[in-house]
């Protein structure tokens, strides 16, 4: 007895199919993925102002999110990054005074991001990246040359 004798196949009513998400262009990929960390990294900074220890599920697994920012003896400096790279250039970052003004840069950069002003960096990077993806890597020793 198979299956397709054993039960009836037929239409699903469309209550019960879920629309895809339609396909996004790179850049606006790029895009969202840069903007869905930036509030990562927001949420972050509130919970360092609230003293509480953060940590964003990933893979079933609870990790703390790198963060965007690092703490200098002249203030806090902001570097964001898309991917392993620095957004901004030559080690440029945003100096502020504190977390309550890091959370405010912070939103004025994902208002900037939404608006697609970092697009071309975003694309710069990642066109940086073509050929070093895990296909380019070689494993095992490197073969002597005779």
């Amino acid at each position: 007895m198979g299956f397709t004798s054993k039960y009836t196949i037929a239409p699903l009513p469309k209550t019960t199919r879920v629309p895809r998400a339609p396909k996004l262009a790179p850049e606006q990929r790029a895009r969202k993925r840069l903007a869905d960390a930036l509030k990562v990294q927001i949420d972050f900074v509130a919970a360092e102002r609230a003293g509480r220890e953060f940590t964003v599920t990933r893979n079933g697994k609870s990790i703390k999110p790198r963060a965007f920012w690092l703490t200098t003896a002249n203030g806090i400096a902001f570097t964001p990054r898309y991917g392993n790279d620095f957004l901004f250039e030559n080690g440029q970052g945003v100096l502020v005074a504190d977390l309550a003004a890091l959370s405010s840069v912070m939103a004025d950069f994902a208002a900037a991001v939404e608006s697609g002003e970092f697009d071309a960096r975003m694309v710069e990077i990642a066109s940086a990246r073509v050929g070093k993806g895990a296909g380019a890597r070689r494993r095992g020793r490197p073969r002597k040359e005779a």
